[in-house]
């Protein structure tokens, strides 16, 4: 009928207020209630702990979670937030797995984990990774049929920096065969499906100055390395190690070099070893070809 206050006060440097259910038997509880009515529906936040076995007194076993429920006006009751013995927290999960867990089930209708950071000069979310066996961040998609794992989505204001930036200045990847600062691995049985692990599109016919894979090496270790396969320059389908290709247009390879030194100059080389393994040199046989330059023309209207 109006407005109501309870006021706990102590003239000593300690004041507080305790709800204590006495009662000795198993799964009893005590709560915190905080309820507003409108139009006869009850609107409520509770704060609930419960006991899960019977004890005497003080004795008494209590539940391991600590629970904040809300009841919205047509009466549905969830717990909005859990705080579990271990120190663990789950929004929307019962039992959470880790410290924090927020969670959403399939007709929640709205983004699980928004962060909105307006501040200029600071990062939104840093994750610190203590643990050198572990993971800093896995994103398990397992369920994942359209749509993307992650996403960077209009980073149009982006004029210096990068929409993803990956550093380091470490010294163990020079001992490392495989993986590296970036790795893409595929194990499943595509079989025929067409499927790209790295797909990289300039789609603006007028981004003439983007270049759509730029590699810069300082070193004299290669650029490159495709360890297997073909490789197409104008084809998805090469039949060849390298096949350039040219649909409206003359196809071109152009070698150039660029030194001040003399004796420097564009290079076609050709090789040929009787061994199987790659950089290992025998000698070959008498009057056979180390290399071909073959020209071919359409004869017919299928050839």
């Amino acid at each position: 009928s109006g407005t109501a206050h309870t006021a706990v006060a102590s003239p000593s440097a300690t004041a507080g207020a305790q709800i204590i259910n006495r009662q000795n038997t198993a799964n009893n509880w005590a709560s915190l209630d905080i309820t507003a009515q409108e139009n006869g529906s009850d609107q409520r936040f509770s704060i609930v702990t419960k006991g899960t076995t019977a004890g005497t007194g003080d004795n008494a076993t209590y539940s391991p979670k600590v629970h904040f429920a809300q009841r919205n006006a047509s009466g549905t009751t969830r717990n909005a937030m859990v705080f579990t013995e271990d120190g663990h927290v789950g929004i929307g999960a019962d039992n959470p797995n880790g410290i924090l867990e927020v969670q959403q089930d399939a007709s929640g209708g709205t983004t699980c984990l928004y962060i909105d950071n307006n501040d200029t000069n600071q990062t939104a979310v840093y994750v610190a990774a203590g643990n050198i066996d572990g993971n800093a961040v896995t994103i398990a998609s397992n369920n994942l049929t359209t749509g993307h794992a992650l996403q960077i989505a209009t980073a149009a204001a982006l004029t210096t920096g990068s929409a993803i930036n990956i550093e380091s200045t470490g010294t163990a990847l020079a001992s490392t065969a495989t993986g590296g600062l970036v790795e893409i691995l595929h194990t499943g049985n595509s079989s025929s499906n067409t499927n790209n692990l790295l797909f990289i599109v300039n789609d603006h016919v007028s981004s003439t100055g983007t270049t759509c894979l730029y590699v810069n090496q300082d070193s004299t270790g290669p650029s490159a390395v495709f360890d297997g396969g073909n490789v197409g320059i104008g084809t998805d389908d090469p039949s060849s190690n390298l096949e350039v290709t040219e649909a409206s247009g003359a196809g071109e390879l152009t070698l150039s070099a660029w030194h001040a030194v003399g004796g420097t100059q564009g290079l076609l080389n050709f090789s040929k070893s009787n061994s199987n393994s790659v950089g290992d040199y025998d000698e070959v046989a008498n009057n056979e070809s180390l290399g071909e330059i073959r020209w071919y023309g359409s004869d017919t209207s299928d050839t």
